[in-house]
């Protein structure tokens, strides 16, 4: 859905947003200007001149314009009709056009701009479409269109159409129609994990959930695609397959600030935690700025839904107090005695935490000890404590949505941290005698989480195999470098990602982390290089005796590792 871009010197993107989004409720269009500081505020006035002028010649009067400006640049953009989105967005351009060509004192033809726009917008119009919507809207139930099919209902309570063969809302069982439950879930880490969780809590209560992810969108155990389906793409196409019971949405970054979200209502949210990631793009400048587009999936709950946060996040903490939302809030916590978490139970509310080895949920002054965090195999005895977070924050989306205890204690229990039940993330082989511990750790958090947990597997010698992407800045990459240099391996092996270099250049990323690895006092003679995690792990082996612990990072290759070491010796 992106338009063409004008002045590509100053113009870094324009899209169109097709859901609630970091700038408004509705749907709309938003375009992102480099702008010099010393223009920016007379550039931005001439472009809400132009841009005012222009909806209002083609009858959108009542759209106002939005600007939200951040360090060297500005989102602007306004709110338009779901039907009519690539004109939206091609308005928004032709604005910004002309307020360029005010601003260098050139002449623009508004009366050819406003006739193509006016044409452009008769041509994209769908009433059949908007009659739709909004009949589904009167009756209280979802509505969503992909561009090709038009949705209203979720899950197996709904019905699809192609966008050119709309029925009139007058005939539609209406009926037949409803939403399934659905939850949301973001954050910086865990929140593939904690869909997957939740997925098993869903099955141990006798229904099928639908769920979309960085890996995958599945229905049950049905994979309709694989790749990252973790934006409203892959929400839509799990909420339109009539055997989803349940709809569990992974929300990423990426997605929620490119198009929004994919679904403009739902029961329950999470958010896992926020910390510094990705930051300089889509005019996010700092991490106050990604947990503000985090909680952008709040602007989908219900009036009576439940916001699920991370009491031990003080971001999270801060953003709740100062942006209060009139939600059910249910804090969690691996420390009893957190004061957020305590305060909250004091006034009656929700929660949930861990405390001498049990899992708690409480309300008020109501504990139930639901079991032991040890019980729990994904917890690996307790040492993945970034697994008692997620499955604390589950606990509160179980609870939300009224699953009954002997349910979650079910579910948790026979969650496993395997390549089946969650790939790539804390996956413990053992290889010949060897045990291979593969992950996914792809920030500072998640090594450090990772590293805490292989400081507490028994290992006669540990190898850590890891690279990086080319979106993290040299002081991210150190900074999960120095996590690894802690665990003090006798050997590392550093791999390429080439597929993922997003700007760097060859050999650039593996340099900055052998760089590292020597000022962190690792000899050079235990440092290797590796093309990719494949041979990274053939290397690995062929160092490894029984008794070692292997700690393979892995971004790419992860279903070559696993089929080499399956079949380990070849």
């Amino acid at each position: 859905m992106d338009a063409a871009q004008p002045t590509p010197q100053l113009v870094k993107d324009s899209r169109c947003l097709t859901g609630p989004n970091l700038f408004f409720q509705q749907t709309g269009t938003v375009l992102d200007v480099s702008l010099p500081e010393v223009a920016a505020e007379q550039v931005i006035a001439l472009w809400r001149e132009q841009v005012q002028d222009l909806l209002d010649a083609v009858g959108w009067s009542e759209s106002a314009p939005h600007v939200r400006g951040y360090d060297g640049g500005a989102s602007l953009g306004f709110t338009a009709p779901t039907d009519v989105l690539y004109a939206a967005t091609e308005l928004n351009t032709t604005a910004w056009q002309a307020a360029l060509a005010q601003l260098d004192g050139k002449e623009f033809d508004r009366e050819a701009a406003v006739v193509k726009l006016t044409e452009r917008l008769a041509k994209e119009h769908n009433p059949e479409l908007l009659r739709l919507k909004d009949a589904a809207e009167r009756r209280g139930v979802s509505f969503f269109h992909d561009g090709d099919r038009a949705t209203v209902g979720l899950g197996r309570g709904s019905q699809s159409w192609e966008v050119k063969q709309l029925p009139d809302p007058e005939q539609v069982d209406w009926s037949a129609i409803h939403d399934v439950p659905t939850v949301m879930v973001t954050g910086t880490n865990g929140k593939s994990s904690s869909i997957r969780i939740l997925a098993q809590l869903v099955k141990s209560a006798g229904l099928i959930p639908g769920l979309n992810s960085t890996e995958n969108v599945q229905v049950g155990e049905v994979v309709l695609d694989t790749g990252d389906y973790s934006g409203p793409g892959g929400a839509r196409m799990m909420l339109k397959d009539q055997r989803t019971e349940i709809g569990l949405l992974e929300v990423a970054r990426g997605g929620l600030l490119r198009r929004g979200l994919g679904l403009s209502r739902t029961n329950a949210v999470l958010i896992t935690n926020v910390t510094p990631e990705h930051l300089r793009e889509y005019g996010i400048d700092c991490v106050e700025d990604l947990i503000a587009a985090k909680f952008v999936v709040t602007r989908a709950l219900e009036e009576d839904g439940v916001l699920v946060l991370n009491a031990d996040d003080a971001g999270l903490v801060e953003h709740a107090h100062t942006h209060p939302h009139p939600a059910t809030l249910c804090w969690f916590s691996q420390n009893p005695d957190n004061p957020v978490l305590r305060e909250h139970l004091a006034q009656g509310g929700r929660g949930c935490f861990t405390n001498n080895g049990q899992l708690i949920y409480a309300v008020g002054d109501q504990r139930q000890a639901l079991l032991a965090v040890n019980d729990i195999p994904c917890t690996m005895q307790g040492a993945a404590i970034h697994n008692i977070s997620n499955c604390l924050g589950v606990v509160g989306l179980a609870k939300a949505l009224n699953f009954k205890t002997d349910t979650v204690i079910q579910g948790l229990t026979s969650f496993r941290s395997d390549a089946s039940d969650n790939p790539g993330r804390g996956n413990l082989l053992d290889v010949g005698g060897v045990q291979v511990l593969i992950d996914y750790a792809h920030n500072v958090h998640g090594f450090e989480a990772l590293t805490h947990l292989a400081k507490h597997l028994s290992a006669k010698r540990r190898l850590v195999m890891f690279g990086q992407v080319g979106s993290h800045t040299h002081a991210e990459i150190c900074a999960m470098t120095e996590s690894v240099a802690r665990l003090k391996p006798e050997r590392v092996v550093i791999t390429e990602i080439l597929g993922h270099l997003r700007g760097s250049q060859p050999g650039e990323i593996p340099e900055v982390i052998h760089q590292e690895l020597r000022r962190q006092g690792i000899p050079e003679q235990v440092i290797s290089k590796s093309i990719d995690g494949l041979e990274g792990t053939k290397i690995a082996m062929q160092w490894a005796e029984s008794g070692d612990l292997l700690i393979l990072i892995l971004v790419t290759k992860r279903e070559a590792v696993m089929e080499f070491l399956l079949s380990y010796p070849p």
